[in-house]
């Protein structure tokens, strides 16, 4: 079991080895996803398995997909930036994707009122 015991690096250390393997593990899993459904609407009968359904269903996972894999990847890059390759923002450089100085409400509640004002044009 994991431990994530502020005191325990050993439980941090297990929780990002299993953070990673997920990740690499599951690196084909949109392709693999996207084949099997495409396999099941093409050999099902249509009032069974319609379009619809199969949009649906690869919309939300895709969507699930993305949010796991930005959350996991997000996670790596904090915690080891230079050994997942992505490596901590550098203002000089440009380089990098983890801004520590990035104020994550700030920009949400901007891109929500921007969204919004488009939704309404």
């Amino acid at each position: 079991s994991l431990s994530l015991d502020a005191d325990d690096d050993r439980g941090l250390d297990a929780f990002t080895e299993a953070v990673t393997d997920v990740v690499q593990e599951n690196a084909d899993m949109t392709a693999l996803i996207t084949k099997g459904m495409t396999d099941l609407y093409r050999n099902s009968d249509e009032e069974m398995i319609d379009s619809a359904y199969v949009d649906n269903f690869l919309n939300t996972w895709l969507l699930n997909r993305l949010g796991s894999n930005v959350l996991l990847k997000q996670y790596l890059a904090v915690v080891s930036p230079t050994e997942f390759g992505f490596g901590v923002h550098n203002e000089q450089t440009g380089e990098g994707i983890v801004d520590p100085e990035c104020d994550v409400a700030r920009l949400c509640r901007e891109t929500a009122r921007s969204v919004g004002q488009m939704c309404k044009k």
